[in-house]
């Protein structure tokens, strides 16, 4: 059940040239929406969720340890501990995508370190 043109040539191919009895076949053939999903539909999701999935896992890491340690200020250093993580994960991928820019927002990144340093020294000399 499938045209000929229609498992020759991919769907973007066949809506450019505007062959909508080859889309509708395509589309229609529930074989190669089977063999689609299951090859390449998962492939692309395990790729996509790999760097949610190590997220949480950093979060869960140190979630229990800092939770037994401080309570619930633990929760919420876990919190930031994880978020930075993924700030870092996506600076990787993003400097994939763009080259270069991974300087630039380090500059920034410091710059915003620097600052948040400074409060924290500022808190912990008013809080004596």
């Amino acid at each position: 059940m499938g045209s000929m043109r229609g498992d020759q040539e991919g769907i973007g191919a066949l809506a450019e040239r505007g062959d909508v009895d080859g889309l509708v076949a395509r589309l229609a053939d529930p074989e190669w929406r089977v063999r689609r999903a299951t090859v390449e539909g998962i492939v692309d999701a395990v790729r996509r969720a790999a760097p949610r999935t190590l997220d949480a896992i950093v979060f869960l890491a140190v979630l229990f340890p800092l939770i037994s340690r401080f309570g619930l200020p633990g929760v919420a250093w876990a919190g930031v501990i994880a978020y930075g993580f993924a700030c870092v994960n996506r600076i990787v991928a993003l400097n994939k995508i763009i080259p270069g820019i991974s300087a630039k927002l380090l500059r920034t990144l410091i710059g915003t370190a620097f600052v948040l340093v400074m409060l924290l020294l500022v808190r912990a000399l008013i809080s004596r």
